[in-house]
């Protein structure tokens, strides 16, 4: 189901991604929830679901590409027939436990593949769950770490608790 390798890339572009994120110049965009859609019913059925905030960076969707990101991202991830390409940032927030996660979701639906890129150390795993919604496999955030699955696996990110952020490149793929 998950295919994880750490030290995708070597150092030296680990570090270039994650200097170039964490500056003060990085144009993040504050949203109000991390999944559009109604949370109140889901939170109903899955324990330990939360509505927080995120800061984001959108580099490609189906109008084209929205960022100068673009050709470095895809120099060195070698995009494959890219339907969405963005970065997220999760900030630490009041009574927020390892835990608690945030809204699962399967980022679109149409046929595809995800990639989530790790930017930099931090806590803040990645859940995974079944068609049920029952957690299967949880994934730490390690500084140069990719997960690739399947587009119809439910995921769902969370807040770091002790590091300060959490930032990822989540890049959907079609599979044509």
């Amino acid at each position: 189901m998950l295919k994880i390798t750490d030290n995708y890339f070597n150092e030296h572009v680990q570090d270039h991604l994650e200097k170039k994120l964490s500056t003060n110049e990085f144009p993040w965009f504050y949203i109000p929830e991390t999944v559009s859609g109604d949370l109140e019913d889901l939170k109903k059925l899955i324990k330990n679901t939360r509505h927080t905030h995120a800061f984001k960076h959108f580099v490609y969707d189906a109008v084209g590409t929205n960022s100068s990101m673009y050709e470095s991202l895809d120099r060195v991830f070698n995009f494959k027939n890219p339907i969405r390409v963005k970065i997220n940032m999760l900030t630490r927030i009041p009574n927020y436990n390892k835990d608690c996660h945030n809204q699962p979701h399967v980022d679109m639906d149409e046929e595809h593949n995800t990639k989530i890129y790790y930017v930099n150390d931090s806590d803040g795993d990645t859940f995974f769950f079944d068609k049920d919604y029952n957690i299967v496999d949880r994934v730490s955030p390690k500084k140069g770490r990719l997960v690739e699955f399947k587009g119809d696996v439910i995921h769902a990110g969370s807040n770091p608790i002790k590091n300060e952020r959490r930032m990822v490149i989540n890049i959907n793929e079609s599979w044509s």
